[in-house]
């Protein structure tokens, strides 16, 4: 999982790529073309490899993995939450807020 600042430089490259095509489309007045996916994405794979050691086929899922989208831990297994809102623990099944939290419905 990204911090904030991983992600800013992951969301970055996203920006960088998407700017080159429209400057590209622009110029030679041209629709966007299915290769305009690779340069989108060409700085973002690259950075993720060095933040995280790992590589990834598929760049939409690299702005997946930030901090900020997750909830906080859960009291009972420290499993995050999968939402900031999320209100159970999909991990153990504890109702987010402590023990003897039922099911609201």
């Amino acid at each position: 999982m990204f911090d904030e600042d991983e992600f800013q430089s992951i969301q970055d490259a996203y920006t960088i790529g998407s700017l080159g095509v429209k400057v590209s489309r622009l110029l030679n007045k041209r629709p966007l073309e299915i290769a305009d996916r690779d340069r989108i994405v060409s700085e973002v794979l690259p950075r993720y490899r060095n933040i995280t050691g790992l590589s990834s086929d598929v760049p939409q899922d690299v702005l997946k993995h930030r901090l900020s989208l997750l909830g906080p831990p859960c009291e009972k297994c420290g499993k995050e939450l999968r939402t900031p809102l999320a209100r159970k623990c999909v991990e153990c099944g504890e109702w987010a807020g402590g023990p003897g939290l039922t099911n609201p419905k």
